[in-house]
Order: C-alpha cells, then sequence, then structure tokens
C-alpha cells in the first residue's frame, strides 16, 4: 500500500471521527422548544416563565360554531401574542359527532373539520391535536376492527385537507379511563400508517404512555411518524417538576431519532409553577 493511499485513508478516518463527534455534540446541544397548553391570556406569564409557544383549545378559539366576527375579534387579539400558537387539542367537541361507531357521520364532520382548519391556519397554527375521546369512544361489544376501519378511513379523509389548510394533525393515545379506543402508542401507529399521509402524524404523550404501560421502546417504533410531545407526571397529572418523575428514557430515545419536534405540558399547574416546569425539562433533556 503507497504512501498516498495511506494518506487518504488517514484522512478519511479522521473526517469520519470529526463528523460523528460534531453530529452528536449537535444533537447534545439541541433542545426542543417548550411550551404549555393554557389560554391566550396568560401567554405573557408563560414567556416570563421560560416557555417558547402555547397551545390552545379548538373550543376556546377555533370553534365552529363561533360567529365570524366574533371569531375575528379574536384573531385581531392574536396579533398581540408575545409567542406563537403552535397548536390546538380539543378538536372534535359536539357530542353528535362521531367518528367511529355505529353512528358515525363522516360527511357531517368533515364539514366541521374545514371550518376549524381555515380558522387554525387564520391564526398561524400548524398542528392540530386528535385525542377526542367523546367522537371516537365506542359502545361495548362494539367490533373494535371496524372502528379501526373507520377511524383509518377518516384520516384518510382528514390528510389532504390538513395538506390544503398547511396543518398537520397528530393523533394521540388516551388512557382507558378516558376512552375505550386507541389507547396505546401501537394502536396510533397502527391508524396512522394505516392513513399513509404525510399531514397524518402521531402525538407521544409521555402521561397517557405511562399509564398504560407503554415504554421508551415502544416510544422508539413511532419516532418517525411523530408530530409532537406533550408531558405531565404520572402522580395526579402534575405539571413535571413536582415529584421529580424522571422523563430521560425517554428524552434518549428521542434524541437518539434527533427528534426536532416541540415538548408540550399539558398537565394540571398554577402559574407560579411554570418556571420550575420548563427548568426541569430542560435539565432533564441536557442530561439525557
Amino acid at each position: 500500500m503507497g504512501k498516498q493511499t495511506l494518506i487518504k485513508i488517514f484522512i478519511t478516518s479522521v473526517t469520519s471521527i470529526m463528523f460523528v463527534f460534531l453530529d452528536g455534540f449537535i444533537m447534545k446541544k439541541h433542545v426542543p422548544l417548550f411550551g404549555v397548553m393554557t389560554k391566550f391570556e396568560n401567554m405573557d406569564e408563560v414567556k416570563a416563565a421560560g416557555g417558547d409557544f402555547i397551545g390552545i383549545s379548538v373550543g376556546d378559539w377555533l370553534d365552529p360554531n363561533l360567529p365570524e366576527e366574533a371569531f375575528l375579534e379574536r384573531l385581531e387579539k392574536s396579533k398581540t401574542g408575545v409567542l406563537p400558537i403552535m397548536l390546538a387539542n380539543g378538536f372534535i367537541r359536539p357530542k353528535h359527532l362521531k367518528a367511529t361507531g355505529p353512528d358515525i357521520n363522516h360527511d357531517e364532520l368533515m364539514v366541521y373539520i374545514e371550518v376549524v382548519f381555515q380558522r387554525a391556519q387564520k391564526s398561524g397554527i400548524k398542528m392540530i391535536n386528535f385525542g377526542s375521546s367523546g367522537a371516537r369512544n365506542i359502545p361495548d361489544g362494539f367490533d373494535k376492527e371496524l372502528a379501526f376501519r373507520q377511524f383509518t378511513d377518516l384520516l384518510k379523509r382528514i390528510g389532504p385537507l390538513a395538506a390544503k389548510y398547511n396543518l398537520t394533525v397528530g393523533v394521540e393515545q388516551l388512557r382507558k379511563q378516558e376512552c375505550n379506543f386507541i389507547n396505546t402508542i401501537a394502536e396510533v401507529s397502527r391508524v396512522v400508517r394505516g392513513a399513509n399521509h404525510p399531514n397524518i402524524l402521531a402525538v407521544a404523550d409521555f402521561y397517557h404512555m405511562v399509564v398504560e404501560g407503554d415504554t421508551p421502546k415502544d416510544l422508539a417504533k413511532v419516532t418517525d411518524i411523530l408530530m409532537h410531545v406533550e408531558i405531565a407526571e404520572e402522580k395526579d397529572r402534575r405539571i413535571p417538576g413536582t415529584t421529580d418523575q424522571d422523563f430521560r428514557p425517554f428524552f434518549k430515545v428521542l434524541k437518539k431519532a434527533k427528534y426536532k419536534g416541540a415538548i408540550g405540558i399539558e398537565a394540571k399547574f398554577e402559574m407560579s409553577e411554570l418556571a420550575k416546569g420548563f427548568a426541569t425539562l430542560r435539565s432533564q433533556w441536557m442530561k439525557a
């Protein structure tokens, strides 16, 4: 082997090592945006506590039953906000709208959803969290496989509409105490992958995951379809930092997957606890 060949091998090896080192260093230093689900009126306090964004409820902000004039007043008000409104939850509240079960009314539901999407786009919101236990609960004895087909069919209709309004919809699992359908992250994966649309992704809510027995290994299986992460401590669904629950095993998975999305607190809290909550999460992220 000649001298020039050895030099080339040496340079290639050093370059590769440096790339791996720098890549790992950048990910170690990368800190996600941290925010909280709350009311618009709390935005100033969220920023003062160290928050990067807020999430709001569809019912509070985008409600299709709200007269257009009243919505436009809210929209004007939002221009004074000091933080972005990144996402909305509480997606489908009207009790008569059903995504699954014997009384599904997808056509009527899509009319409602389009108004939500129109208003979300006008508000600068980019993500909609699809939990909505009332819309997807199924009666006792209802064929669960049929429910999966119904829900997946609905997502296939929602995906192109979300793309039209430059939105992404994230499906969220819910604990069994709140909903009897789509309770694990694996079931979220099933419907999201079944919909097979880039504007239909997954939400990983660590509170629901832990309650339902999902592990960091389960999280690792969905990082490729992850839109957003929500978080609360398991005990009493309190804000992180209350009992110092360790989220680092989950954060390690996100880091390994080079997750670049945001992390939002969805928990019980007093505004005075927010600063500690954000500090706790940032500290655990850096140590993960």
